[in-house]
Parts: C-alpha cells; sequence; structure tokens
C-alpha cells in the first residue's frame, strides 16, 4: 500500500496550493477564482467562495467568522518555529463551529503556503483514527493520540518514511483497507 501511495497519490497532495491566495482560500480548500463561488452573507469584503471537499457540512457563516477571525490574527506577520505550535495557535483562536479536521485543513493549506509542514506529528481525524485502530489491531504500532496527533515515528516504519504529511494522507486513504485486514485476522 505504502508503495502503491507513493507512486500514484503522494505527488499530488500539494499541487493544487499553488493556486491559493487568501485566507479564505485556505480555510475552504478551494481556490479563489472560482465563478461558481459564494457570495459572503455576512460582510462585503470577505471575499466569494466556494467549500471544499472536506468543508460541505460548515455553514456558510462559520466560513464567514473563521475568515475574519484568522484575518484579524495578522498571521503574515507572526513566526511560528514549527507546524505543531501554528496548529495550536489557531486551535487557541478556533471558531465556534470549526472543528481539529478543518483547523488542520486550514494550518495545513495556510502553513504550505507559508513553509510550515507537519515534521514530528501526524493529525489524527476519522479516517486516519480508522486507520491507527486498524495498525494497533493488526499489532504494528501502539501509538497513543494526544491532541489529535500522534508521533510520526510510533507509526511502522514504512509509514514512517512518507513523513508527517504524507503519513496523514496516507493513514487517511487506506483506511477502509487496513480496517478490512484487521478484521480478517484469524480470530
Amino acid at each position: 500500500m505504502v508503495d502503491w501511495y507513493s507512486e500514484n497519490r503522494k505527488g499530488k497532495l500539494f499541487c493544487h496550493m499553488d493556486s491559493f491566495r487568501s485566507i479564505c482560500d485556505c480555510i475552504t480548500g478551494a481556490p479563489g477564482k472560482n465563478k461558481k463561488r459564494l457570495p459572503s452573507s455576512i460582510a462585503p469584503d470577505v471575499p466569494r467562495y466556494k467549500k471544499g471537499s472536506h468543508q460541505k457540512r460548515l455553514s456558510n457563516i462559520v466560513i464567514n467568522n473563521a475568515f475574519i477571525r484568522f484575518s484579524r490574527l495578522d498571521l503574515a506577520n507572526r513566526k511560528f518555529a514549527d507546524f505543531d505550535l501554528f496548529v495550536d495557535f489557531i486551535t487557541a483562536n478556533k471558531v465556534k463551529g470549526v472543528g481539529a479536521t478543518c483547523i488542520y485543513d486550514f494550518c495545513f493549506n495556510y502553513g504550505y503556503k507559508n513553509g510550515l509542514r507537519p515534521e514530528r506529528m501526524v493529525y489524527i481525524h476519522t479516517g486516519p483514527a480508522a486507520s491507527l485502530k486498524a495498525l494497533r489491531k493488526l499489532g504494528l504500532t501502539d501509538a497513543e493520540v494526544v491532541d489529535n496527533r500522534v508521533q510520526l515515528k510510533s507509526l511502522p516504519v514504512e509509514i514512517q518514511q512518507l513523513g508527517a504529511a504524507y503519513a496523514e494522507d496516507f493513514l487517511c486513504v487506506f483506511h477502509n483497507h487496513l480496517t478490512q485486514m484487521a478484521d480478517n485476522l484469524p480470530k
């Protein structure tokens, strides 16, 4: 699975991010020049946007509130030593209705544009949590989730070699496969 991921998906993880221009693009995961973008319902200075695939559950009001809050944080003039500190900062300043996965997505998108990438920790949400459970059942890890994260070094070596950002994506993509493998273990 890791070989297939490396050959077929790994190169696509960051390819769309070069089109992100604004904080709103980083929140929604969709670049700003799409004609189908929605007008802001909160304020005229909030850019038009189109929801990305991970944001289908977010209301327009929540997206607008996140845009306003994150814009006021003056992120361009703040320096973060690493990605984890950036996630902690955004989490401490989060908007009601913006959950851990959306915070990670925003940090991942914005961080990419500003040279911050996950290095030591792998972020765990629904898909990666299922993969982690399966890897435990298969006896391949004893990783502990703390603050929606596990240490990269606690995962199997093959996954560690992908790096933290790719490990999260791998665990998300292959959660069904890993779960099926774990469920098919002899009892």
